[in-house]
């Protein structure tokens, strides 16, 4: 049997890198809840809207995915096991969308998981991790709007400040949950885009 401690801090770490690696590739968040096993993330498009982006904007395009992916399964890499279900579905859901051959999905997937690894190697990742990790584990019930910022920028700032930190944006979209039967729910996401929402699931 597992501790229940034990489960809670891996449920905790496993919600903070899909957040935490959500904003490093330029995406945003609108709430965490360990209690729940869950992270609902920001994207500026939705899948529905992927093609359309792609004739438009390959690059961006290519971008924007690169960035869900790495979103979806960096806690997946950080523990060396497979990707959960309720994350796999997530990415399920944007390959279904991904028309275009160059580059192929799985060389869209393959660059996402390199780029995943990189971040994780980096020092200054694994120091945010940890301090958002264990604020996850001390709250209660989902994090959100001002206590969410808050524990963000706590989580990513230098050990020395040297600037003054620039607010997020707080633009209100629909919301829209892949993978999930929780009812809509207004939030403000943070982030330097117009989201869409999705949520990802923890390891339980």
């Amino acid at each position: 049997m597992v501790d229940a401690g034990l489960e809670r801090y891996r449920t905790s770490r496993h919600e903070a890198i899909h957040a935490l690696s959500a904003l490093h590739s330029g995406h945003g968040v609108s709430s965490i809840d360990v209690d729940q096993g869950e992270t609902v993330l920001s994207w500026a498009y939705s899948h529905h809207e992927l093609t359309a982006l792609v004739h438009r904007d390959r690059a961006h395009a290519i971008h924007i995915v690169t960035g869900v992916v790495a979103a979806c399964v960096a806690p997946a890499a950080d523990e060396r096991g497979p990707v959960n279900e309720g994350d796999r579905a997530v990415v399920d859901k944007w390959r279904a969308a991904w028309t275009c051959t160059t580059p192929t999905w799985a060389d869209l997937y393959c660059q996402a998981g390199r780029l995943v690894r990189a971040w994780l190697r980096e020092p200054t990742t694994a120091i945010a991790i940890g301090r958002l990790t264990v604020a996850l584990y001390a709250a209660d019930g989902p994090v959100e709007g001002a206590r969410l910022e808050q524990l963000l920028r706590q989580a990513t700032a230098p050990a020395v400040q040297t600037t003054t930190p620039q607010p997020y944006s707080t633009h209100i979209e629909r919301n829209i949950y892949v993978g999930s039967t929780h009812r809509d729910r207004g939030r403000a996401p943070y982030s330097r885009i117009n989201p869409r929402f999705f949520v990802a699931g923890a390891t339980r």
